[in-house]
């Protein structure tokens, strides 16, 4: 097993989340060994931000590394500045010459709506507060727009521009998408993680009060048979959920004895 406890994606108030210095603290209570500053930076679509109320954009990622750093200077908590980028395939060159500005330590790749996105049009957006759309069309149209999210997944994956892709199964936290991927959406995944260096988190975002994290289980397990490495990813916005994504995460690392990896940053060695 991977001695270092490294959670690569939470979020901190220059997003969605809480002051860094409390998430630092409580990395420190719950025995991680390093945290991961990854937030949003809504680049494709600056009015998603702005409705958002996000301080994280291109012109203050400066003042984000200034904070980290000076934070760092009083914790033996090892700090990772990076970024959660929205994908979208249209956008690719716009969000490969933003990463090229910056010297984050590693890029988290997510799928949250579908392209084209259009703040007024709810067909676009994955997310589990926009369930009452999707509650209203077709089984044959819900399992469409499932098709289009993992073509969207693969093909972020396959963009290289991430190095660890975040909530694979991000549909399953919607009520009315839940339970339609199937076997042959999983194996495409596999398929493109295979072919790739990026690598997926295990998410620490619950479903279901029988699984603990995502990706579900059944996905889970076919990584693991395809050898696909996993890292710690709780996705936690605030102190109370690093706490408990944490416990939820080692639940499943423990039980299924799975070796997380190290993320290999600017300067590093692999260290596997």
């Amino acid at each position: 097993m991977t001695l270092e406890r490294y959670d690569y994606h939470v979020h901190s108030d220059y997003s969605d989340g809480t002051e860094a210095g409390r998430m630092i603290e409580t990395a420190t209570r719950v025995g991680l060994d390093g945290i991961g500053f990854a937030d949003h930076v809504l680049l494709s679509h600056p009015e998603k931000r702005r409705e958002a109320g996000y301080p994280m954009d291109p012109t203050t990622v400066e003042d984000r590394s200034n904070e980290l750093e000076r934070l760092a200077q009083s914790t033996d908590v090892r700090i990772f500045e990076g970024v959660e980028i929205d994908y979208y395939p249209y956008d690719e060159a716009n969000i490969g010459t933003f990463l090229e500005k910056h010297s984050f330590d590693y890029v988290v790749g997510s799928v949250h709506e579908l392209s084209p996105y259009r703040p007024d049009d709810p067909t676009s957006s994955v997310h589990h507060s926009n369930t009452a759309h999707f509650e209203g069309m077709s089984e044959t149209a819900r399992v469409e727009y499932v098709d289009r999210y993992f073509e969207n997944v693969v093909s972020l994956i396959d963009s290289g521009l991430a190095d660890i892709l975040a909530h694979l199964d991000l549909i399953e936290r919607n009520d009315a998408l839940r339970g339609l991927a199937s076997t042959t959406h999983y194996r495409q995944v596999a398929d493109a993680l295979a072919a790739s260096s990026a690598i997926p988190e295990i998410n620490g975002a619950a479903v279901t009060d029988d699984w603990p994290v995502l990706p579900r289980q059944e996905f889970f397990e076919l990584l693991l048979e395809h050898d696909i490495a996993f890292v710690r990813g709780s996705d936690a916005h605030g102190t109370a959920s690093l706490e408990t994504r944490t416990a939820r995460i080692d639940e499943v690392v423990q039980a299924y004895d799975v070796e997380l990896k190290t993320i290999r940053t600017a300067g590093e060695t692999d260290p596997d």
